[in-house]
């Protein structure tokens, strides 16, 4: 975690309170990272750990506007809760405008909560490949995979 302050600064959005990162892998895809700041206008830190570090990607997709930051988000299955609330893995289908066809992320999500001052948590989605396990692959949403 330490090494993000070196990842190179991509996008900015909202008046510059959310910001993209991009790191280069040497031996495979590049890794993305977006931190976002919220004063005390935006809610209490509480209030985003609560929809951001608790059932995210269901969040994402209804809970309160603070979570809906991924509009084409259409579906968020839960498959596996490895440990409840902190790893489990997703299925997240998007839908895409025309003329891209939907596309299904398959992730581990992971959650994290700093216990240092200010408060701050993580929340952590690596590519996870579900073949091998029937089970799992049952409960993967259609689509061309992301």
């Amino acid at each position: 975690m330490a090494d993000t302050a070196n990842w190179t600064e991509g996008k900015t959005f909202n008046d510059g309170s959310c910001r993209t990162y991009t790191k280069k892998i040497p031996s495979g895809p590049p890794w993305h990272l977006r931190v976002t700041r919220h004063g005390p206008e935006d809610g209490t830190f509480s209030d985003f750990w609560a929809v951001l570090g608790s059932n995210h990607a269901e969040n994402e997709l209804h809970g309160p506007a603070m979570a809906r930051y991924i509009p084409e988000l259409s579906k968020a299955t839960m498959m596996q809760a490895i440990d409840p609330g902190v790893m489990e893995v997703w299925s997240l289908h998007y839908a895409l405008s025309s003329p891209f066809s939907p596309r299904t992320f398959t992730v581990l999500m992971v959650t994290h909560l700093e216990a240092v001052s200010p408060r701050q948590g993580w929340v952590i989605s690596i590519p996870f490949d579900p073949k091998g396990d029937e089970a799992l692959l049952s409960l993967e949403e259609r689509g061309i995979r992301g």
